[in-house]
Order: C-alpha cells, then structure tokens, then sequence
C-alpha cells in the first residue's frame, strides 16, 4: 500500500502511480480519505453525459458579443450612494489589527478589510463563515450558515445583472463543510479559503442541484436563462479548497431537472479565476461525477488545479480560456470540450485516461465544436485515445513540447477511424511541435491547410524558459503569502489612506509604499483616488482585498500631448522585484492624459517582477464619471469622455510577468441593470516597447481601446498565451484617426495607407508587432463586432478591413490565432499576402493553426508600405568589383579603409540588390545602408560580409552606418549606452571589440564621426548585412552650442586693430546622443542647419545637411543612448558686424539660412566690417540627419 497527499501531487508522483497501480491497491487524496483500486485497473470510455451539459446561451451570431439585456432596461438600478465619512466606518474598514477570532491562522482573516464606499452604510466586505453559523464539523449541513454569509446586505443577483459596488469576499476557515444545495456565488464575489489548511466543501448523500458552487443560477421554468450574462460574468475568484463529490449519488433531481453530481459550474468572463483547488471524485464504477462544467463565458483564467477520478474532470465551453498547471488522475475522460473558439492548455498532466481532450462534441442548438486548441508544455501518461477530433469538423489543433509515455498509441485520431498522430506503447516521445489547420509559412504569405510536425520548431529564447530542462515556458503562480504573519504586512489605512473615494490619498499611499522596508503592502477594499502619481519602488510586494482601486483624478492626467502616470512601478533603468496581486487601476471623468500603469522595472531574476489579477478598468462604473448618464452610446465625440491616454505602458529596457490581467475600456455600464452600452474613449491599450523582456502575458485580454489593443515595438523575448481583444463598438463613428493625435509616441499608427473613404480601414488594430524579434503567441482572439454599434457587418464578416499588423520583424510564431468580423487575419508589411479570413473559416470564426511567414532571421527585412519583393542574401560577400580601384581589392578577412576616394566611389553606387539571390531589386525603394550599398544587396534579406569597415579620422559617411557586433570605438574614445550583460541585468560598459551585441543604432550619412586627431572607427570582419529602414537615427547635441544645455562660453581677446585674436580654449567639447524613434508627422519640432568648418557667416558655408524639423530639446521619444567627449583644433570663422556697431569685442549673432546658427565672442577694427573669432571645435548644432515618418 502507498499514499500520497493530494496538495503535493506533481507529474513525477502521478508517474509513480500510473506505474504502481498494477500492484498497490489504496490510493490516500485529500482530508485523509483513501479509495481502493484495484490491481490492474485502468479507465473506462465516458459514461454519456445528460442533455443539459451542453451551451444553452446562443454563442453563435448576435448572441456572441450582445450583452445588453433588454428585459432589465425598467429595473432599478442600485441607488448611488453618498460617500460615508470615516467616522461612521467600522474599525473593520483597514486599520491593521489581530483578530483572533478568524478561527484562522492566515494573515488575511487577521486584518482589516475596508468597506464598500458607495454602498449602503454597514454593508459588510469581509464575510467569514463561521461568524455566520457555519460549523465545519463534516457532520452538520452548513448550506444555509454559508449562503447567509453569501448574501448578506442585499447583493446582485436575480434581476440585478451587474455590479461593481456590492462586491464581498467569502472566507472559509480548516474544516470540511457538508452541503445539500448549491453555494451561489453572487456577482462581484471571492471565494477564499484558508491556503495554510485548505478546507473541504463536500456534497451531502441528500444533495440537490447543479453543482456545489454555482457561478450563474439558471432560472426555474427560464428556457435556459439564467441570472447573469454570461460574457459579463467579471470579478469573481474562488480559490484554496477540496472539492469533494465522493458521497453525492450518480444524480439527483432538483424541481424538473435532474443532474449529475459535479464540483463548481463555472460560468464566467475576463477578471475571474479558480486557483490551489484539488477535486475528489468516485474512481471508476460507472460514476458520472464531473469536476468542473464551464459550458458558457468568455474566460478566463484557471491554475494550480488537480482533480481524481470521475467521470469527467472538466467539461468545458467558452469563448476563451487560459488554463495551466493541471493535473488529472484516473478519469475516465479528463476534459470534454464542448465548443469554444481557442482555449490554451500549458502544464496539463493526464495521467491514466481513456481520453484527454475529447473534441468531437457539437452542443447546443449552434452545433458550435471545438474551434481551437493549444496544448502546450504537457505530458499524457498512459492516456490510449488522447484527443479525438472528427473527420468533418476537426478543429485546428497545436501541439507543443508534449510528453507523452506508457500505454498512448494515438495522440490525435478520428473518432471511430485511424490515427493521425501516432504516440508510443511503451517508452516515451517528446511531440515538438505538430499542428494540424490552416499554416502560413512562406515568406510571401500563402498558406494552405496542413496536418503534421512544424520544422524548424519554435526558437525559444532561453530567457523565456523554466531553466529546468523541460523546455517549458516559465510560469509563477499568485504568491498567497501563507507563510506570513499579519505582522509581515503594512495597511496603507495605517498612513491615513482611507478608500473612501474621496480626497487625494496619493500621498498616504506613497508614504505607506516608502516605509514598508521589505513588508507587504496591503491595500483593504476601497475606492483611493489620487491626483499625482502613486510610486512603487523597486522591492515592493503589493496585495489588494476585493480589488481595490487606485483611482487617478484630477489635471495632473489631463493632458493628452503630455501623458503621466497614475501608477508607476520603478523609475526608468530599475533592476529589482516587484509583487502585485488583486488591484484595479483606474480613473475618473476626463483624464485624458493618464498612463494608468507604467512599468519600470527590469526584473532582478526571471519573474521576479510580476502580476497577478489586477485590471486596468476605465469607466462604467459609480464614482467613474463615465457611466451610461455621463457618456451614453452614440452620443458626439465627449471630451469629458476621453478617459487615458494609454492603459498600459512597459517601457525601454523593463521586464515582467503578467498573469490573469485585463485592460478593459468599459463597452458598458456595470451599474445599471440593462447594462447600456456607453462611448469611452482611450487612445491605447497595452505597450511594449524598446525592451529585450522577458515579458510573459499569460491569460490577458485588451479591449476596447482607440488606436491600438496590443502593440509590441522594439521589443523582444515576448511570450503571449491566451490574448484576446475587442474593437471598440463605436467605431468608426469616430474612427480612430478622429479622436486622439497619432504623434503622441514613436509607436502610434499612423493609418496612411487608409483611403479617406474606407471606413473599414479606419479601426483600431488588435495587434501590432513592428520592428520586434522573438515573439511567441499561443492563441490569441481578435474580434471585430460591430459597425458603429450595428452588426450587420457580420454577415459578410466586413465590420473592420484588418486586425493584426506585422513590420520589420523576425522570429515572430503565432499559434492558434482566431478572428471574427474582419476581412483580413493577418496584415503583413512589406509585400507580404495578408492572411484572408475567407481561406480560414472554421464554424463561427477563422482558426490559424500556425501563422509562421516571419518565423525566421530572415524575414526581419520585411515592413514599410512599399511593396517588396524577397531576394534573399548569400552568405561572405566582397565590396562589388567597381569598388576595387579607389578602396583595394578586398580580401575575406580583410579590412576595407574607407578613404576619400573609395567614399566617393561608393556615393556613387546605384542602389541595386545585384548580388542577392535572386538579384534585385533593381533600384530599392528603401534606404540602402553603406554595408548594403558596398555588397550590391540593397532590399536584400539577411546574408553577412567577410570584411571589416574602418572610418579614419576626419572622413565624412557616404551612407547610413548601423553600429553593428564587434564596434569599436577606438582607445581615445568613450562610447557608453544601456545594454544587457551576459546574465541578463542592464549595464553601461563602454563597448567595445569584445561586444556580441547588435546596438541597432545608426550613424548617419555624411557625417564625420571621427574628427582630425581622434581614433578611427572600427568595425572588424565578419558582419551580420543589418536590415535597411532604421526607425530612428541619432540626435547629436552640441554641448557648447549656446543654444544648448550647459553650453560653455568661449573667451576672446584681441587689440581691436583687425589682428587675429588669441582665443582660451573651453573645455572639450561634450555630444550627448540620442537615439531618435520615430518622429511622427507634424510634431511641432525647430529648425537646424549643420555646417563643416570653414566660415559658417560667409554667403556660401559648406552645409552638410540641413533640416527644418528636428526637436529643440529632447523629445519624450528620445532616449538618451550614451555620450563622449573629445577636443577639436581651433579654428576661425569670421563673423560680420552691422553699420554703427561699437567696436572692440562684442557678442556677435552669426544667422545662416533658416535661424540662428550659432553666437560668438567677437573682435574687430574699428570701422571694420568683418572679425575673426579664436573658436575651439567645429559648428555642429542640434540635427537629425534623417526622420522617417
């Protein structure tokens, strides 16, 4: 006989027992009870399932997004309550204070719990069971104490619809409550119980109804409906229990209904999740018990949930869902999907089963199937018939880095037919990467439909990854803080913020966050408004009761050509952890210029800076200012409606591990009953720019936002499984040009290539991914429902022209990818075929099971408006032969000197691709960088050089020059810039010939980077050819230019007779640069000339390069990048002098052009017209030598 406790059960045991099962015959789970197996005992096909397990809510047409509930329009809404004073509040309402009489150890029952503001006067937040009644004994019938704690001071239920001012949160002590009828968990609800001793919720012999815990109440005698809509079903957890069945009987009839026993009916939208619960059900014998039944939403997010025996373990239906690190034991099917659009599966154990993922069902009166489905990171133990499809309707399917061993001859197979992929009879297999739909995977974007391995498999960064060898992704789960004591943590209710929604309280809380000193930062249930920014510093752990809100108000976010953040976790270049868990961050009335979340921090270890649960929730709420009154549907464009200027920003060099968080512009009001639909506008969703991550966004979803949902620029290492997002329902009435300005950030589309006419066009994007590398996405829902709050469109799936847009980008993998009401899926740049939603119809929406054309090196290439033509790049390419005569006949290895005459030679290079393979294009319509143009690769992608590059002191670009691997800067030279050290932590170390990094920065043409004297400029062979079409080039600032910052003054002296004056040197002269992004058009930028020695008065200077829109001081979309220093011989300008000026020295304004060019300290003779000045370095001011819009 062996045992093993059911809270330590991890996929190693459960091999132990899939093996140890033949000779071992009790099994010990959770509280102690142990079930006999007998030997050589394995799972049985399903017993079938009664009727009503089926999707009885339409999702299909209409039905899918249409969450205004007409039948509630006369129902009175909860009255909108005045904010009570702090002196009527309980001293339950935050003050830190023990409690003993919790019946519970855990530092969360031990303090206090905040209040409600805007409900009725002693409405009760914290709601433990036994202060109820209930016992927890295993003996006494604890239903009724339970759901007197569930619905005390009048909660949202029948009628109600929604709710974000009756919330409650439910905690359960140890103990095992015995129940005969349904707990209902009522709208806005949690469900908590004790994680230091889970307690059980366990089924009486005598119970009746649906399932213990039930989520949405279907109404006697309804026709199928139910309490709540289900694709609102927000805000709700349940979380740290034993669900046990194991003495409930096979069914049981409540009123006309007879149902089997199961564990929680799960029917629920975004915000929601079930975590740390084990389920318990009779091991084999013809039981029909069910774990969880989920048959309706648009989830969601499950983790950390093990169940054994049964029937079934889930049954399964919704829109979407993220579901991870499951473990299943002797069921005899371990989830049954009843239909879903996409539906992400990591870290799932199945250890000995007839079936793992049935997906041959069509409930419901849709006949909506499986469309998606993701496993991924998973192992299948003994499991003979592991996902069964159908032959007409198999859904689209992705496999990857699947274990599976014993008895699994069939991994994917046609139910009642042959095997489509194969699986072992002993011994083990790893399935790499194996999909079966439609597949894209030519860099010119055709696709067809294809079944079977993917090779080459996904490029995993390792940065991505568990680091145990597994290969799988790296997951943390919602820290509990069990282990803690009250004393551990610090109320911010201690530093007087109150969450009373009134006041500011920013200041409470940035002194509450400054004096934690390594304790917990605990925010009780409230509404915080604050009016400047709250500051998380690096080393803050975060933790929210019923979701708190951190409310931004006030003109410090009204700007919406100067954002500012309402949160801001770390300052710009922190490295260090940060925990948050359970918040809400949001706004009132008009605030047009909140970041809501900027996030700062560059994680100290991998995950180390997170979070959990916490939404970004703009509007459609009491105390928002932007409910159905304030902002209704098809109303004008209301300034007092544009609520954030971006919900969500991760910027330049941060990190993160984001789980189970939702950025959501309200597409309706959450108050009122009917739910009417309100217009509230935000410029963007979630940001993810300049950063080489890791960022994991698991189980997220973006809606609603104007320009952009997700947009990852610049960046790297990102992994996204499940995304999903919603266009706003008001467009394009306005469309997304019409409301906030599209120069605000380097990132913001600009939509140029959309006809005036084309309102289709003129909707916000759902995804973009531009000039970024290494991106991962497993399953991602993109919809599109409505034309200007009409749905029409549906019909010829037409509401929006496109959804996802790629540019510039490489290594980008897209699994599992749906779409509804758009016309194009996917939206490539650069010459690529768009991915139509006509070739990729699977039921109610398209299914991708594998979008890979920019799975490659060499697909970085690809972006810009042109159409482009692909001529890949060989391989150890020579300077083209007309090169030979003024540069030298170049050898592998050899280094090329890029003299006077070669650099002429070179400007005179046509821009052809003449050495690609296939040659061409013949003239490239992009920029052609001088490694380009000296190869003949102009356009091309990818390919390398055998020769190296010096730049003596003095010679002026005839090109663009990326900075690529192995630069050096030479030994009199400094070149320091952010970067990334070998183990993952910023640095700025001056680089150097041992750098392996690509700095993506590039020198522009005509420039002389080293002047007379310095060091030259070294790039040794081999190089990587860079890609054309940077972004961005560099600001170079003048530091002595007395236009400048810190510009020192130069002196003179002279006789006043004419002589030539002696000058006193300044100090060397300083050039900060700047890395430029994109400069949007229109941004309201100076003038600059620059110019090259000689006289910059004369009538003709020698003018490098000239520009009227180049910023005056540095942009917010600047980023400084580094500085040197070095010091330039003197030379003399003269300057003129007016008619009547004095003589003798004098401060002289030389102009050139478009404006001042620069003053200098002056002498001349008297009467003269003319001085000479004794100036130190060269006139350089401020320039940009290319922006490209």
């Amino acid at each position: 006989m062996w045992s093993f406790p059911w809270s330590a059960v991890t996929a190693g045991v459960f091999l132990h027992t899939a093996v140890a099962l033949s000779s071992s015959s009790v099994i010990e789970v959770a509280g102690g009870r142990s079930f006999t197996v007998p030997p050589g005992y394995t799972p049985t096909p399903a017993v079938p399932l009664p009727k009503y397990m089926v999707d009885n809510q339409h999702n299909y047409f209409h039905a899918a997004p249409d969450k205004y509930n007409r039948s509630l329009v006369n129902v009175k809404p909860p009255p909108k309550l005045p904010n009570r004073p702090l002196a009527s509040r309980s001293k339950d309402d935050g003050i830190l204070e023990e409690r003993q009489s919790s019946g519970s150890s855990y530092w969360l029952a031990n303090m206090g719990h905040g209040s409600f503001p805007y409900a009725p006067a002693g409405y009760p937040v914290w709601r433990n069971v036994k202060d109820y009644g209930a016992r927890g004994d295993g003996v006494t019938d604890d239903t009724q104490a339970i759901m007197d704690a569930v619905e005390d001071g009048g909660r949202c239920g029948l009628l109600c619809g929604s709710t974000s001012v009756l919330g409650a949160v439910v905690f359960f002590p140890p103990g095992t409550y015995m129940v005969s009828s349904p707990i209902i968990q009522y709208y806005f609800t949690q469900f908590i119980g004790d994680p230091t001793n889970k307690p059980t919720i366990k089924g009486l012999p005598t119970f009746q109804g649906i399932a213990l815990i039930d989520t949405d109440v279907y109404i006697p005698g309804g026709n199928g409906s139910q309490w709540y809509i289900n694709q609102n079903q927000f805000f709700r957890q349940i979380r740290n229990f034993v669900i046990d069945l194991t003495a409930m009987p096979n069914e049981n009839t409540s009123g006309d209904q007879t149902y089997v026993p199961t564990g929680i009916h799960w029917q629920v939208a975004q915000s929601t999740s079930l975590q740390n619960i084990d389920v318990v059900m009779p091991l084999g014998g013809g039981t029909t018990a069910v774990g969880i039944f989920t048959e309706n939403g648009s989830g969601g997010f499950m983790s950390d949930l093990t169940f054994f025996g049964g029937n079934i373990a889930m049954r399964v239906g919704s829109q979407q869902f993220t579901a991870r690190h499951i473990t299943i034991t002797l069921p005899a099917t371990a989830v049954s999907m009843i239909w879903n659009w996409g539906w992400t599966w990591q870290d799932i154990t199945i250890n000995s089963a007839f079936v793992a993922f049935d997906c041959t069902n069509f409930g419901g009166d849709g006949a909506q199937g499986t469309g998606s489905l993701t496993v991924i990171d998973s192992h299948f133990i003994s499991v003979p018939f592991a996902i069964p499809v159908t032959r007409d309707k198999p859904p689209a399917i992705t496999l990857d880095n699947l274990l599976i061993e014993g008895n699994t001859p069939s991994v994917v197979l046609v139910s009642g037919g042959e095997t489509i992929l194969e699986g072992v009879t002993g011994g083990s297999a790893t399935i790499q990467s194996w999909a079966m739909g439609p597949r894209y995977t030519d860099i010119d974007g055709s696709g067809s439909s294809v079944t079977g391995h993917i090779n080459p498999p996904p490029a995993k960064p390792a940065v991505l990854l568990d680091g145990g060898g597994s290969g799988k992704f790296f997951t943390r789960s919602k820290p509990q803080y069990e282990t803690l004591g009250a004393g551990s943590f610090v109320s911010v209710a201690d530093f007087g913020a109150t969450g009373d929604g009134t006041g500011d309280q920013s200041g409470a809380i940035n002194s509450a966050l400054a004096a934690a000193n390594g304790r917990v930062v605990y925010f009780p249930s409230g509404v915080y408004p604050v009016a400047s920014t709250v500051h998380v510093p690096v080393g803050s752990r975060i933790v929210g009761l019923s979701w708190p809100q951190l409310m931004g108000v006030g003109d410090a976010f009204g700007n919406l050509r100067d954002p500012q953040p309402v949160v801001q976790v770390g300052n710009a270049g922190d490295v260090g952890d940060v925990e948050i868990s359970d918040m809400i961050f949001t706004v009132r009335g008009s605030t047009a210029g909140a970041v809501v979340v900027e996030w700062n921090v560059r994680a100290a270890s991998q995950g180390s800076a997170a979070m959990w649960d916490s939404h970004v929730r703009i509007g459609g709420t009491v105390g928002s200012d932007l409910q159905f009154a304030d902002c209704p549907a098809g109303s004008s464009v209301d300034s007092n409606c544009f609520a954030a200027s971006l919900m969500m920003h991760i910027t330049a060099g941060a990190s993160g591990y984001f789980e189970n968080d939702w950025v959501w512009t309200a597409d309706h009001d959450l108050d009122v009953p009917s739910q009417d639909r309100i217009n509230v506008f935000v410029g963007r969703g979630l940001l993810v720019e300049q950063t080489d991550g890791p960022v994991w966004l698991w189980g997220g979803a973006v809606e609603h936002a104007t320009l952009y949902q997700y947009n990852f620029y610049r960046a790297s290492n990102i992994f996204a499984g499940h995304i999903q997002t919603e266009s706003p329902y008001y467009q394009p009435t306005p469309a997304a040009t019409d409301v906030f300005p599209l120069d605000v950030y380097a990132s913001d589309p600009d939509f140029a290539d959309c006809s005036p006419t084309d309102e289709s066009c003129l909707y916000s994007w759902a995804l973009m991914i531009s000039n970024s590398s290494d991106v991962l996405i497993y399953g991602a829902g993109l919809y599109s429902w409505f034309d200007s709050y009409t749905q029409e469109c549906l019909v010829p799936e037409d509401c929006q022209s496109r959804l996802v847009q790629t540019s510039y980008s490489r290594r980008v993998w897209m699994f599992s990818q749906y779409t509804k009401g758009a016309t194009e899926c996917v939206s490539p740049l650069g010459g690529i075929n768009a991915a139509l939603q006509r070739d990729n119809r699977n039921g109610f929406l398209t299914a991708i099971s594998a979008w890979l054309t920019l799975s490659s090196d060499a697909a970085g290439n690809r972006g810009g408006y042109a159409s482009v033509s692909d001529h890949p790049t060989p391989d150890n390419l020579l300077p083209v032969p007309d090169l030979a005569s003024a540069c030298g006949n170049i050898q592998p290895g050899q280094t090329m000197t890029l003299s006077a005459a070669c650099a002429s030679a070179i400007r005179s290079l046509p821009t052809s691709g003449a050495n690609n393979q296939p040659p061409g294009p013949s003239n490239c319509q992009e920029t052609c960088n001088l490694y380009r143009l000296i190869t003949g690769t102009c356009c091309g992608v990818g390919g390398s050089a055998s020769f190296g590059i010096e730049v003596p002191p003095g010679q002026e670009l005839p090109g663009p020059l990326p900075i690529t691997s192995g630069f050096n800067p030479g030994p009199s030279a400094t070149w320091s810039a952010p970067g990334i050290d070998s183990t993952g932590s910023p640095t700025t170390n001056s680089y150097d010939s041992d750098d392996p990094n690509d700095h993506d920065i590039w020198l522009p043409p005509f420039w002389i980077p080293i002047p007379l004297g310095g060091p030259p400029l070294l790039f040794p062979p081999p190089v990587d050819l860079p890609d054309n079409d940077p972004e961005g080039w560099l600001i170079f600032l003048d530091e002595w230019d007395t236009d400048g910052w810190d510009a020192p003054t130069p002196t003179t002296t002279g006789d006043g007779g004419g002589s030539t004056p002696t000058s006193t040197p300044p100090s060397p002269l300083g050039i900060t640069l700047y890395w430029v992004n994109q400069l949007a058009v229109g941004q309201n930028l100076t003038s600059y000339v620059m110019q090259r020695g000689g006289t910059p008065c004369d009538s003709n200077p020698t003018t490098l390069f000239e520009q009227t829109n180049v910023p005056g001081s540095p942009q917010p979309n600047q980023v400084p990048v580094g500085s040197f220093g070095f010091t330039l011989p003197p030379q003399g300008f003269r300057c003129s002098w007016g008619n009547g000026d004095p003589a003798g020295p004098g401060n002289v304004i030389c102009t050139e052009g478009t404006g001042t060019v620069v003053q200098h300290a002056c002498s001349r003779a008297p009467g003269g017209s003319e001085g000479t000045c004794g100036v130190t370095g060269v006139l350089v001011t401020r320039y940009v030598a290319q922006v490209v819009c």
